[in-house]
């Protein structure tokens, strides 16, 4: 059932009033009936009920109804007004509907009254239709955005007739220009692309004319900043009712976020992989510098409980012994530091430390070592002699300690300086060797950790790979950094900074 009509009607006569509601039952029309017949009680009405229609009077005793229509176009547009009159004239019933009146009546030809009730609420019901599905579109359309938006996709469309390209606003977007200037031309596209971009937006441009086939292609973007956007293009060409083709249209979307998230997974997978490798070699290395002096240990032992045995052999045993236990000790050290570095567990204590007593130590300790493998072992003071440095002196002594073993080790035959230099915001330390060298790719690779120049179990050196990531660990603690220089052949060089 069609629901009731809700009419007001502006009235002083009650004849003229039951007559127009007779004429109005006698059509059909289902309705709810307010009669009012001065401003007061008309305003009252408006604000309390949902009125679908307005009839009245053009001329009352305490009303106008010209101002009753003032009134309803003011605050209540939508609903149609139709003056029911007798005496209005055709000027006043022209000047009305300029002024906003849906129709005029007059009393005496009351027949064209429901027609025109009816064309009334029609022609309104027409117009909410419209404007909901206006509205409805305005809203399809701002979630069309903010999807583009969330997506990163722009869409385009190029007119080969004017040669017209137009953009969507995330385009704009995409692209870093200006919304409110023309979008570049067919053309003019070539200055927005890396020319491998621009050579391949071209060629599936022209293929997809030719053959209708769309495309799907990835492209660099260069924005004026500078920066680029990697992108994901569509394309197809566009065909109107004849079967002409127009042009072409299609979207692009920004995935520059997706590619560097996949270059983030590719070096974490990199990484991961590394640090397998890296778990790999230390765990060769380990079981064959911790198996050597164990073999070693157990087998000069058994030797000391045969028969038989010399003075001369116990000794010589026993130096064995002691030199394969302090071997693993140090290993054993090495990676307990290596893990207290790693963890945190360091603890740096700057002090004023005197150096000529550090480096008579380092001599002490590390000349007999030289000697031993015919080498030269020199200190090198500086013009400018320092006598003293704000650091740490133990873990000053084990960044050198640590170099000097190393150059001791790979350095089969000439010699080994170090010293240092005072600059003006550090102090610059070196230890100079003529051994083995180290390739140039393989800088980086030293200082880490579990690493030497030759990853296998028969390796020429002994060690875990451990000392120069140490020197490393110890080195940035203490507010420097440590660096290599070298060449295959010819020696090292390697320097480290503290603060002065």
């Amino acid at each position: 059932m069609i629901p009731a009509i809700k009419i007001l009607h502006l009235e002083d006569s009650d004849k003229d009033s039951e007559l127009i509601r007779s004429m109005i039952e006698s059509g059909g029309i289902r309705h709810d009936y307010f009669l009012v017949d001065n401003e007061t009680d008309y305003k009252k009405i408006l604000e309390k009920e949902k009125i679908d229609i307005i009839l009245s009077d053009y001329n009352l005793p305490d009303y106008n109804g010209q101002d009753a229509l003032r009134v309803a176009r003011e605050k209540y547009f939508h609903i149609p007004f139709l003056f029911v009159s007798g005496t209005i004239v055709e000027d006043a019933a022209i000047n009305a509907m300029l002024n906003g009146a849906t129709d005029y009546v007059l009393k005496n030809k009351l027949t064209r009254l429901v027609p025109a009730i009816k064309r009334a609420i029609h022609e309104c019901e027409l117009e909410n239709e419209r404007k909901e599905a206006e509205l409805a579109l305005k809203e399809s359309e701002k979630l069309l955005r903010e999807a583009q938006k969330l997506a990163h996709l722009g869409v385009w469309s190029w007119n080969a007739d004017l040669d017209l390209v137009t953009w969507t606003d995330e385009l704009y977007q995409i692209a870093g220009l200006n919304p409110m200037l023309p979008a570049p031309s067919y053309a003019g596209h070539s200055a927005l692309y890396t020319p491998q971009s621009w050579q391949l937006l071209k060629t599936s441009r022209e293929k997809a004319l030719k053959t209708g086939k769309p495309y799907k292609i990835e492209l660099e973007l260069i924005r004026p900043d500078g920066s680029i956007r990697n992108l994901i293009v569509f394309g197809g060409r566009k065909v109107d009712s004849q079967g002409r083709v127009t042009g072409l249209i299609g979207t692009v979307q920004d995935i520059t976020d997706r590619k560097m998230a996949e270059r983030e997974l590719i070096l974490a997978k990199e990484k991961a992989e590394e640090s397998d490798n890296l778990k790999t070699a230390f765990l060769q290395n380990i079981s064959h510098e911790i198996r050597t002096p164990l073999n070693s240990i157990i087998g000069f032992s058994s030797l000391l409980t045969e028969e038989g045995i010399t003075k001369e052999d116990i000794k010589t045993y026993t130096a064995i012994i002691n030199h394969s236990g302090i071997r693993l000790i140090d290993i054993v050290t090495s990676v307990l530091d290596i893990s207290r570095i790693q963890t945190g567990q360091v603890t740096v204590d700057h002090k004023t430390v005197e150096i000529k007593p550090v480096i008579s130590r380092l001599l002490a300790h590390f000349k007999p070592l030289a000697a031993g493998k015919k080498m030269v072992l020199a200190f090198h003071n500086p013009k400018n002699d320092l006598k003293t440095i704000c650091t740490d002196e133990a873990l000053l002594y084990q960044v050198l300690s640590n170099i000097l073993l190393n150059a001791i080790k790979f350095t089969e035959a000439g010699r080994i300086d170090f010293g240092y230099k005072i600059r003006k915001a550090d102090i610059q330390f070196f230890v100079r060797d003529t051994g083995i060298g180290i390739s140039p790719e393989h800088y980086g690779l030293i200082f880490g950790r579990f690493m030497q120049t030759e990853l296998t179990t028969s390796k020429t050196y002994e060690g875990a790979g451990l000392g120069l990531a140490i020197c490393k660990g110890l080195v940035e603690l203490l507010g420097g950094r440590i660096w290599v220089e070298s060449e295959i052949g010819e020696g090292s060089t390697f320097f480290f900074t503290l603060p002065a």
